[in-house]
């Protein structure tokens, strides 16, 4: 059990087994297929749909090392992926395989020009999280329940948790349309 898992016995949420994550990843693939960042970022492979969707794997397979998958249901009307412990940690098979996987769907000249903006997100995480915390790194509601609060039901036990523990939380968004939903449960932008 990662330290993320037993700090989740203490949220009354579902936690999603690890040999259901396949349903996570295709719940994902639906929460963001219209995003305008993953379109972007996915626009230049080969296969856009599998690369999003492997982005998806590998984000749930850095969620073993130190995360947990939180869902609304068995349903699966959403889910989130946070990491209790701080920021996704990764081993360096993994990190290949993403490597491998990269470097298969997409030319060297479009990864190069991606690497600049992920350099910054890495830039920012460091200058701005020095305590420990919460790190929500995917939160997804299937769009045929969007405005139905299943977004809330995920977001809301674990910023209380943290609350009671005196955790600061961190995410990050992409999507303007998400900002005022985070500002709603007390994020800030920085």
């Amino acid at each position: 059990m990662n330290p993320s898992e037993l700090i989740a016995k203490e949220i009354s949420l579902e936690t999603v087994p690890w040999e259901e994550t396949g349903k996570v990843v295709d719940l994902f693939y639906r929460a963001f297929q219209q995003d305008p960042f993953f379109k972007y970022l996915h626009a230049t492979a080969r296969s856009p749909e599998q690369a999003i969707r492997q982005n998806f794997t590998f984000d749930i397979a850095r969620g073993k090392i130190n995360g947990v998958i939180f869902r609304t249901s068995k349903a699966y009307e959403g889910a989130a992926l946070w990491h209790l412990t701080g920021f996704p940690k990764s081993k360096f098979i993994l990190n290949m395989k993403i490597m491998q996987f990269k470097l298969k769907q997409f030319r060297i000249r479009d990864i190069r020009k991606l690497l600049p903006f992920f350099y910054e997100i890495e830039k920012a995480h460091v200058a701005l999280i020095r305590k420990p915390h919460y790190y929500l790194s995917l939160l997804g509601v299937h769009p045929s329940h969007h405005g139905q609060g299943w977004g809330s039901k995920l977001l809301r036990p674990i910023l209380e948790h943290a609350d009671k523990n005196r955790k600061m939380c961190y995410l990050e968004t992409e999507t303007e349309k998400n900002v005022d939903m985070y500002r709603h449960f007390g994020f800030e932008v920085l």
